[in-house]
């Protein structure tokens, strides 16, 4: 996981949108 030019919060968002729970 590399959370360098992503913040943690926009990496959480997208990987909540890919799930569908965003």
């Amino acid at each position: 996981i590399v959370v360098e030019a992503v913040p943690f919060e926009i990496y959480l968002q997208s990987m909540f949108e890919k799930l569908g729970v965003y």
